[in-house]
């Protein structure tokens, strides 16, 4: 929140540091000159023209993401989460491209995932209906996930013939989740955020040349930045479902049955065999200290 001061931006989704383009400003002379005047007013009109059709791309963008934002802050409607599912699909009415209804049935899996009393039917229905759809990389990881988790509270309390089946299906999800992250994550660790200098330029600024390249530096920070932080959202992730594929064995009987299942159904879902080496080390690892 700090940096987001310094830097005169507004935060975008937790996932990442956004421009927001309504922080920049275009501080003309406050005494032009005749022979300068129609190049600074050019220049004026130009910066003009670009703000007002980035103001416009960020609006068409962030329409939908706003309108969610909300119901989730209860602005609209009451403030329960039966109330806000029921405002978040009110939203399919006016919001009708396919990434607008992912981010729409995205925002329903996540609240009814974090539901009590939720059931793993009704998780798993949102979660399926939301991958139909357009998501981001890191929204489509966080499905599988849940999808997954649904699978595993069935297999917590299921018994007899129905262990297996609920633990191949929350494997299978778990799997598909490190697919849709195969070759997107750089980082092996967490990284620390670099610093966004604070954009501060004293109205009598005129070198117009000057102040572009400052806000060309300070996007590249910016850009900088929002890479790390997504990296670092996507590597927790990929952490989060290795493990959660190395809990389904080693928290349940099925030690005897770990390197067949990872391997077969992995072998179908990933191409990564040194990660399915990895996991089936650490199940065996967890199996050897147990």
């Amino acid at each position: 929140m700090m940096n987001a001061l310094l830097t005169g931006r507004i935060s975008g989704f937790s996932h990442g540091f956004r421009d927001d383009a309504e922080s920049r400003r275009v501080f003309p002379s406050q005494r032009l000159t005749p022979s300068g005047s129609r190049y600074r007013w050019s220049v004026l009109i130009l910066g003009l023209m670009l703000h007002i059709g980035l103001r416009f791309a960020v609006a068409a963008e962030t329409n939908v993401e706003r309108a969610i934002g909300q119901i989730k802050i209860g602005k609209i409607g009451e403030a329960t989460t039966e109330a806000m599912i029921t405002n978040l699909f009110g939203l399919l009415d006016t919001f009708q491209k396919p990434e607008e209804k992912g981010k729409i049935y995205f925002e329903v899996a996540s609240l009814r995932a974090m539901t009590a009393g939720r059931t793993a039917e009704d998780v798993a229905a949102y979660c399926k209906k939301a991958l139909e759809f357009p998501l981001a990389l890191r929204e489509e990881a966080q499905m599988w996930l849940f999808l997954g988790e649904s699978f595993e509270m069935k297999m917590r309390v299921s018994a007899g013939d129905q262990v297996i089946p609920n633990r191949l299906g929350a494997l299978d999800a778990f799997l598909k989740g490190l697919q849709v992250l195969e070759g997107k994550v750089r980082f092996t660790e967490r990284r620390p955020l670099p610093a966004v200098a604070m954009l501060d330029v004293h109205p009598r600024s005129t070198n117009e040349i000057w102040y572009r390249k400052l806000l060309e530096d300070h996007d590249a920070q910016l850009k900088a930045r929002n890479d790390i932080l997504q990296q670092n959202e996507l590597l927790q992730y990929k952490n989060i479902l290795k493990r959660k594929i190395v809990e389904l064995y080693w928290l349940n009987p099925g030690f005897s049955t770990a390197s067949g299942e990872v391997l077969t159904e992995g072998r179908k879902i990933v191409r990564d065999e040194p990660l399915l080496q990895e996991l089936i080390g650490s199940i065996q690892a967890k199996a050897a200290a147990k």
